[in-house]
Parts: C-alpha cells; structure tokens; sequence
C-alpha cells in the first residue's frame, strides 16, 4: 500500500492506523463523558463509517456546521 495510513498497525491485530487512531479519539471523548454512554463504534474504519453514515447510531447526529454551532451553545451540548 502507498498510503501509510491503511498498513497495519504495530500490534498486528489486522487494525490500520486510522482505525487505531479513531477508535482512541472515541475512547477520549467517552472518557471525557464519564461513560454515561458508550461512544466507540466497533470494526474496521470502513465498518465504523458506515455505521456512523447510516444515523442508527443514538450517540451521533447527522449535522452541519450551522446546527452543530447552534446545539454547542445550547443546553443540548455536553460542553
């Protein structure tokens, strides 16, 4: 492979670096949400994407940069 973010990663678990990557920034932000409720989607990135694409995830909304600004500023955000 050319893009060095799709060789597998160190540990050899047949995961790619992106999936890594993206599966630890969920864990961070599930830590940060104390765990009340689990952000971390399973699988592959392509697995993971697809999930996220199709809006059967409860934890994540489907939103432009309008409506995300507006939820931030509401008591709709977490934040």
């Amino acid at each position: 492979m050319e893009n060095p973010v799709l060789q597998q990663n160190a540990e050899g678990n047949n995961e790619t670096r992106c999936t890594q990557t993206t599966r630890n920034v969920m864990k961070t932000v599930d830590s940060a949400l104390e765990n009340k409720t689990s952000i971390v989607v399973n699988g592959r990135i392509n697995d993971m994407a697809k999930t996220l694409s199709s809006g059967k995830n409860e934890n994540y909304l489907k939103v432009n940069e309008s409506e995300a600004a507006k939820r931030h500023k509401t008591e709709d955000s977490p934040w």
